[in-house]
């Protein structure tokens, strides 16, 4: 492996170091024997792994990639040509069933009190919504739009029918667990979604005679290059997954009710795609519609829907535990055909249903009982080569972007090498094979490394921000 704390010249970077928050334990293993460990007083023991004094170093200076002239925004691509990740992990056990063990018996504390604060706070960055005019044009469109539906039949009835999870829909969008947090972040990304429902009011105003009414999903973001369909169904799958993954954590809990509301609302959401789907209309597929053609479309539809089956909506359900994890494919691999009366999924959409499981998966593990028994501590590193950095300047060049979606930070694929070679006994095979095939554990890694990043550009850190000319 290459030496982390090297620079591509040999020499130190000016830069200091960026600290990430310290994870809690996630889990890598149940049922794993530890008769063979003197130091565990029970024969069955699940294992975790947790992280901390993590830290980002950069090696050499930003260096710039390209500049390009939005009619007021300047929009500025550079790089940092390597950075080094490094850090402690301690690699825990404790019992299957509830232990009556003392379970701060045993601490892992890497870092003071002070050290332990990573350089960001984990809470989201301010947001910006579109001022109270955009809105209201924008709410008086869909107002119109919603009154002509209710004068016809079939509109009543789809009104009616998706109508009944509003509130849900509201909840999911406004909550404060790390489902409803990751499910804003994505929503707002580079300013997609808000340049998709200005194209929208743009286009469907509905005193436009037909025949001159534009297609409503015949458009291609300027920035990002995105298509509206192509936006549309990934965010249709952020939804979908968001409201599924909600539903299985609240029936772990067993609060049943609230666990069927949100899975009616993921299947209502789902079954909806469904129908859009057999317009011609999907991720990667459009025929063009005016608004008369969807209203139009609306009219002649039977009034029925099929709900999806338990074998489709399960694609968007979190990981029951880490052997599931272990069996899980990376995504884009799952990607393909999908069978008859199922929507279908994209690579990138399964990209997104990884996104909202990591964010799950991390909650689990904070909200976890601390582990009873510490079996090894070591050092993490990871070298990150050639990291991208997309920026939107309002006020040019020289300027620092204002909102968390004018930041996009593309990571290379990087491997973490732990230091596992004192790892004894059966569980430390056991943790080495389940951390070899931990893609999901390297994802939380990443997401957590692309947003200590992007806060250090809204906070313009030097060494991190876009590079000043002549520099």
């Amino acid at each position: 492996m290459n030496d982390p704390q090297l620079s591509p010249d040999g020499g130190p970077s000016a830069a200091e170091p960026l600290r990430l928050a310290d994870t809690p334990g996630y889990p890598l293993a149940r049922g794993v024997d530890t008769t063979d460990l003197d130091a565990v007083p029970y024969g069955t023991g699940a294992l975790s792994i947790r992280f901390g004094d993590l830290a980002l170093h950069p090696l050499a200076a930003p260096e710039p990639v390209a500049t390009e002239v939005l009619e007021e925004i300047t929009k500025v691509t550079y790089r940092i040509p390597a950075l080094s990740l490094t850090g402690r992990y301690a690699l825990d056990a404790r019992p299957d069933e509830i232990s009556a063990i003392d379970a701060g018996g045993n601490p892992f504390q890497p870092l003071t009190s002070e050290q332990q604060q990573p350089t960001f706070p984990t809470a989201p960055a301010p947001h910006t919504p579109p001022d109270e005019q955009t809105q209201e044009r924008w709410h008086g469109r869909a107002r119109a739009h919603r009154d002509a539906l209710m004068r016809t039949e079939n509109g009543r009835k789809l009104l009616v029918e998706y109508g009944k999870h509003n509130d849900t829909y509201c909840e999911v969008f406004a909550g404060t667990d790390s489902v409803s947090k990751i499910l804003r972040k994505e929503w707002r990304a580079r300013g997609v979604t808000r340049r998709m429902a200005e194209h929208t009011y743009s286009v469907t105003d509905p005193d436009t005679p037909r025949g001159e009414q534009q297609p409503v999903n015949e458009w291609t973001d300027d920035e990002s290059g995105v298509s509206y369909n192509g936006h549309a169904w990934s965010q249709r799958t952020l939804l979908v997954t968001a409201l599924a993954t909600k539903a299985s954590s609240r029936k772990r809990k067993g609060d049943v009710q609230n666990a069927e509301r949100y899975q009616a609302a993921a299947k209502s959401t789902e079954s909806f795609s469904l129908e859009v789907q057999q317009t011609g209309n999907a991720s990667g597929d459009t025929t063009p519609l005016t608004q008369q053609q969807v209203y139009q479309t609306v009219e002649d539809h039977s009034g029925t829907v099929s709900p999806p089956s338990a074998e489709a909506m399960a694609r968007y359900e979190p990981p029951a535990g880490p052997e599931e994890l272990m069996a899980r494919e990376a995504p884009g691999e799952t990607a393909g055909a999908e069978p008859d009366g199922w929507v279908a999924l994209s690579a990138q959409d399964h990209e997104v249903i990884e996104s909202i499981h990591r964010a799950f998966y991390h909650q689990e593990a904070a909200e976890a009982d601390p582990a009873d028994n510490t079996l090894h501590l070591g050092q993490v590193s990871a070298r990150l080569e050639d990291v991208r950095i997309t920026v939107k300047l309002p006020a040019g060049p020289g300027g620092l972007p204002t909102e968390p979606e004018d930041v996009e930070v593309v990571l290379p694929e990087f491997d973490l090498s732990v230091q596992d070679e004192h790892w004894e006994g059966n569980a430390g095979a056991v943790a080495k094979e389940r951390l070899a095939g931990m893609s999901f554990l390297l994802g939380l890694l990443r997401d957590s490394t692309a947003e200590t990043l992007r806060h250090s550009v809204l906070a313009g850190t030097p060494g991190y921000t876009p590079p000043t000319e002549g520099a």
